[in-house]
Protein backbone atom coordinates (compact mmCIF):
# COMPACT_ATOMS: atom_id res chain seq x y z
CA UNK A 1 0.00 0.00 0.00
CA UNK A 2 2.89 2.78 1.07
CA UNK A 3 4.30 1.46 -2.65
CA UNK A 4 1.18 2.54 -4.47
CA UNK A 5 0.86 5.55 -2.42
CA UNK A 6 4.25 6.82 -3.13
CA UNK A 7 4.11 5.54 -6.76
CA UNK A 8 0.60 7.54 -6.99
CA UNK A 9 1.96 11.01 -5.30
CA UNK A 10 5.34 10.82 -7.38
CA UNK A 11 3.47 10.95 -10.57
CA UNK A 12 1.32 13.41 -9.47
CA UNK A 13 4.51 15.38 -8.35
CA UNK A 14 6.20 14.63 -11.68
CA UNK A 15 3.07 15.64 -14.22
CA UNK A 16 1.50 18.03 -12.37
CA UNK A 17 1.96 21.25 -14.98
CA UNK A 18 0.32 24.13 -15.26
CA UNK A 19 -1.14 24.77 -11.42
CA UNK A 20 -3.12 22.55 -8.75
CA UNK A 21 -6.29 22.63 -10.38
CA UNK A 22 -4.48 21.50 -13.78
CA UNK A 23 -3.53 18.40 -12.04
CA UNK A 24 -7.20 17.37 -10.58
CA UNK A 25 -7.85 15.06 -13.51
CA UNK A 26 -4.47 13.42 -12.83
CA UNK A 27 -5.21 13.12 -8.90
CA UNK A 28 -8.26 11.89 -9.92
CA UNK A 29 -7.44 9.23 -12.47
CA UNK A 30 -4.97 7.84 -9.52
CA UNK A 31 -6.82 7.93 -6.36
CA UNK A 32 -10.22 7.37 -7.79
CA UNK A 33 -10.09 5.14 -11.47
CA UNK A 34 -7.11 3.51 -10.32
CA UNK A 35 -6.54 2.39 -6.93
CA UNK A 36 -10.24 2.91 -5.79
CA UNK A 37 -9.36 4.60 -2.58
CA UNK A 38 -12.07 7.38 -2.53
CA UNK A 39 -15.03 8.10 -3.98
CA UNK A 40 -16.02 10.80 -6.10
CA UNK A 41 -17.92 12.44 -3.14
CA UNK A 42 -14.85 11.94 -0.88
CA UNK A 43 -12.90 13.79 -3.78
CA UNK A 44 -15.10 16.54 -4.02
CA UNK A 45 -14.93 16.87 -0.23
CA UNK A 46 -10.72 17.02 -0.73
CA UNK A 47 -10.97 19.48 -3.26
CA UNK A 48 -12.58 21.21 -1.13
CA UNK A 49 -10.77 21.32 1.77
CA UNK A 50 -7.37 21.50 0.19
CA UNK A 51 -8.13 24.38 -1.69
CA UNK A 52 -9.34 26.21 1.79
CA UNK A 53 -5.92 25.43 3.34
CA UNK A 54 -2.85 26.70 3.19
CA UNK A 55 -0.17 24.74 0.69
CA UNK A 56 -0.31 23.65 -3.08
CA UNK A 57 -3.72 21.31 -4.17
CA UNK A 58 -1.55 18.28 -4.88
CA UNK A 59 0.42 18.53 -2.35
CA UNK A 60 -2.89 18.87 0.51
CA UNK A 61 -4.58 16.38 -1.43
CA UNK A 62 -1.32 13.67 -1.11
CA UNK A 63 -1.68 14.78 2.47
CA UNK A 64 -5.23 13.99 3.09
CA UNK A 65 -5.69 10.90 0.82
CA UNK A 66 -2.19 9.38 2.50
CA UNK A 67 -3.49 9.70 5.74
CA UNK A 68 -6.95 8.30 5.19
CA UNK A 69 -5.15 5.20 3.28
CA UNK A 70 -2.15 4.64 5.85
CA UNK A 71 -3.02 6.64 8.68
CA UNK A 72 0.05 9.09 10.03
CA UNK A 73 2.91 7.24 7.97
CA UNK A 74 0.51 6.90 4.81
CA UNK A 75 0.26 10.72 4.63
CA UNK A 76 4.38 11.22 5.33
CA UNK A 77 5.25 8.56 2.24
CA UNK A 78 2.27 10.09 -0.20
CA UNK A 79 3.62 14.14 0.59
CA UNK A 80 7.14 13.46 0.48
CA UNK A 81 6.72 11.59 -3.03
CA UNK A 82 4.58 14.49 -3.79
CA UNK A 83 6.97 17.14 -3.16
CA UNK A 84 10.13 14.93 -4.44
CA UNK A 85 10.12 15.28 -8.32
CA UNK A 86 10.26 19.08 -7.73
CA UNK A 87 13.12 18.95 -5.69
CA UNK A 88 14.85 16.46 -7.76
CA UNK A 89 13.66 18.92 -10.59
CA UNK A 90 15.11 21.86 -8.87
CA UNK A 91 18.46 20.61 -7.36
CA UNK A 92 19.51 19.63 -11.49
CA UNK A 93 18.60 22.81 -12.67
CA UNK A 94 20.85 24.38 -10.28
CA UNK A 95 23.49 22.14 -11.34
CA UNK A 96 22.95 23.08 -14.19
CA UNK A 97 22.60 27.14 -13.85
CA UNK A 98 25.33 27.30 -11.35
CA UNK A 99 27.52 25.25 -14.38
CA UNK A 100 26.46 27.54 -17.25
CA UNK A 101 25.19 30.81 -15.67
CA UNK A 102 27.72 32.71 -17.23
CA UNK A 103 26.94 32.26 -21.01
CA UNK A 104 25.65 34.87 -22.80
CA UNK A 105 23.10 32.09 -24.17
CA UNK A 106 21.66 31.33 -20.69
CA UNK A 107 21.51 34.98 -19.74
CA UNK A 108 19.29 35.83 -22.96
CA UNK A 109 17.03 32.80 -22.13
CA UNK A 110 16.63 33.96 -18.45
CA UNK A 111 15.51 37.78 -19.77
CA UNK A 112 13.22 36.61 -22.04
CA UNK A 113 11.65 34.94 -19.39
CA UNK A 114 10.89 37.53 -17.33
CA UNK A 115 8.30 39.03 -19.35
CA UNK A 116 6.45 35.84 -19.76
CA UNK A 117 6.55 35.17 -15.96
CA UNK A 118 5.14 38.62 -15.53
CA UNK A 119 1.85 38.12 -18.16
CA UNK A 120 1.62 34.75 -16.08
CA UNK A 121 0.91 36.79 -13.02
CA UNK A 122 -0.97 39.46 -14.57
CA UNK A 123 -3.26 36.62 -16.14
CA UNK A 124 -3.75 34.87 -12.64
CA UNK A 125 -4.66 38.35 -10.97
CA UNK A 126 -6.85 39.54 -13.53
CA UNK A 127 -8.59 36.07 -13.30
CA UNK A 128 -9.07 36.19 -9.48
CA UNK A 129 -10.03 40.57 -9.79
CA UNK A 130 -12.81 39.01 -12.01
CA UNK A 131 -13.85 36.60 -9.56
CA UNK A 132 -13.52 39.50 -6.58
CA UNK A 133 -15.67 42.67 -8.77
CA UNK A 134 -17.86 40.36 -10.40
CA UNK A 135 -20.94 38.98 -8.65
CA UNK A 136 -20.68 35.56 -10.45
CA UNK A 137 -17.50 36.18 -11.74
CA UNK A 138 -18.63 38.22 -14.78
CA UNK A 139 -20.97 40.86 -15.90
CA UNK A 140 -20.92 44.84 -16.17
CA UNK A 141 -22.17 47.59 -13.63
CA UNK A 142 -24.92 46.07 -12.09
CA UNK A 143 -23.57 42.61 -10.86
CA UNK A 144 -20.66 44.76 -9.37
CA UNK A 145 -19.77 42.57 -5.72
CA UNK A 146 -19.05 45.96 -3.33
CA UNK A 147 -18.31 43.82 -0.27
CA UNK A 148 -15.29 42.18 -2.29
CA UNK A 149 -14.33 45.38 -3.85
CA UNK A 150 -14.02 47.04 -0.97
CA UNK A 151 -12.20 44.29 1.11
CA UNK A 152 -9.57 43.91 -2.25
CA UNK A 153 -8.87 47.36 -1.99
CA UNK A 154 -8.27 48.09 1.97
CA UNK A 155 -6.36 45.15 1.99
CA UNK A 156 -4.18 46.71 -1.14
CA UNK A 157 -4.11 50.02 0.44
CA UNK A 158 -2.76 48.01 4.29
CA UNK A 159 -0.41 45.83 2.24
CA UNK A 160 1.04 49.13 0.41
CA UNK A 161 0.67 52.05 2.31
CA UNK A 162 1.24 50.78 6.12
CA UNK A 163 3.26 47.71 5.23
CA UNK A 164 0.97 45.08 6.85
CA UNK A 165 2.41 41.66 7.42
CA UNK A 166 -0.17 39.72 4.58
CA UNK A 167 -1.34 37.16 7.15
CA UNK A 168 -2.79 39.81 9.25
CA UNK A 169 -3.80 41.46 6.54
CA UNK A 170 -6.36 38.20 5.16
CA UNK A 171 -7.36 37.52 8.75
CA UNK A 172 -8.36 41.25 9.47
CA UNK A 173 -10.12 41.41 6.04
CA UNK A 174 -10.93 37.68 5.25
CA UNK A 175 -13.14 38.54 8.99
CA UNK A 176 -14.33 41.84 7.49
CA UNK A 177 -15.32 40.23 4.39
CA UNK A 178 -17.13 37.89 6.00
CA UNK A 179 -18.76 39.80 8.24
CA UNK A 180 -20.24 42.11 5.39
CA UNK A 181 -21.40 39.15 3.37
CA UNK A 182 -23.26 37.73 6.02
CA UNK A 183 -24.99 40.99 6.94
CA UNK A 184 -24.96 42.77 4.03
CA UNK A 185 -24.86 39.71 1.63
Amino acid sequence: MYWNLFYAFFKVGLFSFGGGLASLPLIQTEIIDKYKWIDLNVFTDLVSIAQMTPGPIAINASTFVGLKIGGLPGAIVATFACVLPSIIIIFILLVIYNRFRELDVVQSILNSLRPAIVALIAVAGIKIAQLVVFVDGVGGMSNLDWIGIGTSVLSLIALRKYKMAPVKTMMIFGILGAAGYYFFG
